[in-house]
This record gives structure tokens, C-alpha cells and sequence, in this order.
């Protein structure tokens, strides 16, 4: 039986809940350093304080997306030095959302004041530069 996922982790307790014994395993680290790693839930927006609800019908919603990004580029303004990294369920969403946050002026290089957002890329190939790049950032910002 041969298992792939990038989010089966930790093995030994899907092990017990499937209830097969695994001989071999296989088990890559994190991409991210745990220390450069910080998870925010976001609940509610920046300002004005309304509360998300993430729904199928939300998720298409204009207003719900600009506070989203207004939520998370606060956040990045609040709390990070240097780069930060964010994923999206799929890619289409990623390119729907960050077209209509860079038309609204959010998560661009002036509205982030230096600091740089790196989003998920198609492939690995697109992806390893991207990650060099935002280990080196954050390597800095850490070392200064």
C-alpha cells in the first residue's frame, strides 16, 4: 500500500486509525522553519469588526474578499518584518482574490511598505526560488 498526501501527518496516528501497520515510512520536514511560522485565524475583519462567514456563497463575494485581504494585509503590517507566505485552497481562488486585492490596492509593494508576499506557485520548479527567496528575507529579518 502506497499512501500520498502532504497532509496525512503525523503518520503513527493515521496508522492506528486505519489499523494497518506501515513498515516503511517516508516523512518530509515543514518547508517553513517553525520558527518563521505564525497561524492566524481570521474570524472577523480589521475594522468594523464583521465576522466572517466562509461559505461556497461568501467565498465569491466582492465585499467578504476585500475585507479578507484588508484583514490580512493588516496582520502582515502588524506583525511581520519581512516576507510572509500564503496558500489558497486553489489556485483559480488565489488568482480571483489577489486580482481584486491589487485593484483595491491591497497586498501590493507600496501598500506593504517593504515587506513581500509570497504566494503558493504552479510547480515545484516555480516554487523552490520563491522559497529561497523568502527564507533569505526572513533570515535577515530575524538576524537584525
Amino acid at each position: 500500500m502506497i499512501i500520498t498526501s502532504g497532509t496525512l501527518a503525523p503518520m503513527d496516528q493515521l496508522e492506528r486509525e486505519i489499523g494497518v501497520p506501515f513498515p516503511l515510512k517516508l516523512q518530509n520536514g515543514h518547508v517553513i522553519d517553525e520558527d518563521n511560522l505564525m497561524l492566524n485565524i481570521l474570524s472577523c475583519s480589521a475594522r468594523g469588526g464583521t465576522t466572517f462567514h466562509m461559505d461556497q456563497r461568501s467565498l465569491k463575494d466582492t465585499d467578504a474578499v476585500h475585507r479578507i485581504g484588508q484583514a490580512l494585509e493588516y496582520i502582515i503590517m502588524e506583525t511581520v518584518g519581512g516576507g510572509v507566505l500564503i496558500f489558497f485552497q486553489a489556485y483559480y481562488k488565489m488568482d480571483e482574490w489577489l486580482r481584486q486585492w491589487h485593484a483595491e490596492g491591497f497586498l501590493t509593494p507600496q501598500s506593504l511598505k517593504g515587506r513581500k508576499v509570497f504566494v503558493d506557485s504552479r510547480g515545484q520548479k516555480k516554487s523552490q526560488p520563491d522559497l529561497e527567496e523568502f527564507r533569505e528575507i526572513n533570515r535577515q529579518c530575524s538576524s537584525t
